[in-house]
């Protein structure tokens, strides 16, 4: 069988290399799965981490190179090899695949311009070639623009199959009078992780970062907002320092920040490392906190979470990658992915709202360790067998178009 998928596997995001190799592990169980993928980048690493071929798509190689322009190949002397190879393997594929993740979202929105533009282009394409459109482990946010909000009815009415993460997606097609007769509700593909046979030892992990064995860690996950002005940027940054700090006073215990996402290509912040310098150096009790230096797999990375006694995370797949080796967890809520995930797992009482002032009395108001991580042993094992739904309505799907 032959996949051609398209996504965010190019841009070093583990919760999208999750996705990944869920989808190809769980295919694979049915039949022999060759998977193309349509990315940005051609990183070889993904290649031979996931034993899938990668294919340049449509973008830029930068935001800037794309200013002005239109999809890379559409412009006025533009190379269109990477075009007719495009279409030679969607010829022969046996259905498109877009997802995982946010990705019908109407940013940079314009003519053959934007993330939602591009993939009504790629569902134009597979309608002509008669081949499947299934929408993977996607989750859905309203558009702000009319003409997003009717890009995306286009691209979900015309799919052969409809799969969302969580029932805030399915809720939100409706209330934009959007449907499709094929659409399921299954849990995050991140989940299938549970069965993942971890062969990484911590010892090498922590040797190579200078940390220390014997000691306990506070794992933390933060995320860049691309805010108004520098000025706001200055005080969220101030904030999120603020809270690092109060961690530590209240736990008395080093702080382990923990990267989900080394992407740097665009904004240097996209790259958590990078963010986490900049928090650091605003913390009080920064002698007490370290920042995970090198770019691990997500299997050294599940290695990493599993030394952590629990987890403040503003990341969905930095709860869900703690939560699959019972590790506590706790949401610092910026936006619905994020406490969405909280909700699939049973954990909404264990969220924090960053638009709140901190303070210790907050820390009161979560679950304890032991009843977080009983209500984990209880609900992860089921949302990982669900997982296996998505493999199971994909091969129906090909087999019956």
């Amino acid at each position: 069988m032959k996949i051609v998928l398209s996504g965010g596997y190019d841009t070093s995001n583990l919760g999208d290399h999750a996705m990944l190799h869920s989808l190809k592990t769980s295919l694979d169980k049915y039949e022999k799965t060759n998977i193309t993928i349509l990315a940005r980048h051609l990183e070889k690493n993904i290649e031979d981490d996931y034993n899938v071929k990668l294919i340049k798509n449509l973008d830029h190689d930068t935001k800037q190179e794309s200013m002005g322009r239109w999809f890379n190949g559409f412009n006025l002397n533009d190379n269109t090899e990477h075009i007719q190879q495009i279409s030679k393997e969607l010829q022969s594929a046996d259905a498109l695949i877009i997802g995982g993740g946010r990705l019908f979202v109407d940013i940079c929105l314009d003519f053959m311009k934007g993330p939602l533009p591009y993939y009504v282009l790629l569902t134009i394409v597979a309608k002509i070639l008669n081949i499947p459109i299934i929408i993977y482990g996607m989750t859905i946010v309203e558009p702000k623009s009319n003409s997003g909000k009717e890009m995306l009815k286009f691209i979900i009415e015309n799919a052969n199959l409809v799969m969302v993460r969580e029932k805030g997606s399915k809720n939100t097609l409706a209330l934009l009078n959007i449907h499709n007769n094929n659409l399921h509700v299954i849990p995050d593909p991140a989940f299938a992780l549970l069965e993942s046979t971890n062969i990484i030892t911590i010892d090498s992990i922590f040797k190579k970062e200078n940390l220390d064995l014997n000691k306990e860690y506070i794992g933390i996950n933060l995320t860049y907002r691309s805010l108004n002005n520098q000025n706001t940027n200055e005080d969220y940054y101030i904030k999120l320092a603020s809270f690092c700090d109060l961690v530590y006073e209240k736990y008395n215990t080093p702080i382990l920040f923990i990267s989900q996402k080394c992407y740097s290509t665009d904004n240097e912040y996209d790259d958590d490392r990078n963010l986490y310098k900049i928090i650091k150096e605003k913390c009080k009790y920064s002698q007490y906190m370290f920042i995970i230096k090198e770019k691990y797999n997500i299997f050294e990375t599940l290695a990493i979470y599993k030394k952590i006694i629990m987890l403040f995370s503003m990341r969905r797949h930095g709860l869900i990658f703690a939560a699959t080796q019972n590790i506590p967890i706790y949401g610092l809520i910026a936006e619905k992915n994020t406490q969405y995930a909280l909700e699939e797992m049973g954990l909404l009482h264990n969220e924090i709202d960053i638009n709140y002032d901190f303070n210790l009395d907050m820390f009161d108001k979560l679950s304890s360790l032991s009843d977080t991580k009983y209500i984990l042993e209880t609900n992860i094992k089921k949302l990982s067998i669900e997982t296996n739904n998505y493999a199971r309505c994909i091969i129906n799907t090909i087999k019956k178009d």
